[in-house]
């Protein structure tokens, strides 16, 4: 029994102590220091650009939306495109040919939001990736990281060492999160180079000006429309956020080991606790990381409030709109004047508000992100 426990124990230290796989070409990794270190280059590609993971590697470098500026908060705008119907009012009238009044009917409503930001929140970190040969120095277990495709790797089979794809990032926006565990957003995974769309509910309410006719309401006119509030709730058109990103090939490492061989300013995405010397670091935790674009400023934090702990959704937007009903001259018999009133006054009617909010659907996963103590 005894030799058998020794021999149990055995296999476990030689589990972790077994052949260890260093740092492969192409790894990248974001770092808190505003250059990359020897050996190590910035991933000039990715400037500009949110990171979303994908699991093969012909899909790794594809691209959408240009690239963002220093501490852009980029801004999109909805078109609207609805309709209003007007009610019938009858008046006592014959002929024509008084043009003041508006035809009843449907009328398009048209119009626009303003260009605002999305919401999401953001950080500028520097992303390098490792130029030299394969190294010995090692990768501890459970690290997730981001390959240069163009290295050659088609897959996460591919790179040297023992990685595996890791499904539940694949999709994904890998920000930081408060704590151990991974918690994956309700927002479905984007398929390759998706621009996903997102719309928003609006009310807009039009008070028609009261014309007047010299005569009374009542039979047997019915051409002229009633003036009367009337409220329309429709949803602007599907449109895009604009928020560039490329895709990148993402592994999980199984080496046997939990010691770590990256240079001290490199962080550590984990499914496991931070390894030995490492501590979480939750500053960052709730952001989408932005890859530090052209004379950008790492480290830097814009856009919308962190993501609370253990949320599953994004943060919403609202956008300030307007619409604008024309509507039809409709001629009746009738001079304008007293005291036939409740028509429709003929003329241009433009009309505003604000949408309800709406998230704009950019899927995430956050992963505790470690850094060297």
């Amino acid at each position: 029994v005894l030799n058998m426990k020794v021999f149990i124990g055995l296999a476990v230290v030689f589990l972790f102590l077994g052949t260890t796989h260093g740092i492969p070409q192409g790894i990248a990794h974001w770092f808190r220091s505003t250059t990359c270190p020897d050996g190590w280059q910035e991933f000039a590609s990715t400037k500009g650009r949110l990171i979303v993971s994908v699991s093969d590697g012909m899909l790794g470098g594809l691209t959408v939306n240009d690239a963002l500026a220093n501490l852009e908060d980029r801004t999109h705008s909805h078109e609207i495109e609805s309709q209003v119907t007007l009610d019938t009012k009858s008046v006592s009238a014959i002929g024509c040919c008084n043009p003041d009044g508006a035809c009843h009917g449907t009328y398009p409503l048209n119009g626009s939001t303003t260009n605002d930001a999305s919401g999401m929140p953001f950080v500028q970190l520097v992303l390098c990736s490792f130029s030299g040969p394969s190294t010995t120095d090692p990768i501890p277990y459970g690290t997730i990281a981001f390959f240069d495709s163009t290295v050659g790797y088609d897959s996460c089979s591919d790179i040297p060492g023992n990685w595996q794809v890791i499904e539940s990032v694949v999709g994904r926006s890998i920000i930081p999160g408060y704590s151990t565990g991974l918690f994956t957003s309700t927002s479905a995974a984007l398929t390759s180079q998706e621009d996903r769309p997102h719309q928003h509910v609006f009310t807009a309410t039009i008070n028609p000006n009261d014309q007047e006719y010299a005569g009374i309401t009542g039979c047997c006119d019915d051409k002229l429309a009633e003036d009367k509030p009337y409220v329309v709730t429709d949803s602007t058109d599907a449109e895009s956020s604009h928020i560039p990103y490329i895709q990148l090939l993402t592994c999980v490492s199984q080496n046997e080991t939990f010691d770590s061989g990256l240079p001290d300013d490199a962080y550590i995405f984990t499914e496991v606790n931070c390894p030995s010397g490492y501590r979480l670091n939750d500053l960052l935790s709730g952001r989408y990381i932005v890859s530090n674009p052209e004379n950008g400023t790492p480290g830097a934090s814009f856009g919308g409030v962190s993501l609370p702990a253990q949320t599953l959704v994004g943060n919403n937007h609202s956008h300030t709109f307007n619409t604008e009903l024309d509507t039809n001259s409709c001629e009746i018999g009738l001079a304008s004047g007293c005291c036939g009133s409740g028509y429709v006054k003929n003329q241009k009617y433009t009309q505003g508000g604000v949408t309800e909010e709406a998230g704009v659907d950019f899927p995430f996963i956050s992963v505790p992100i470690c850094e060297r103590e």
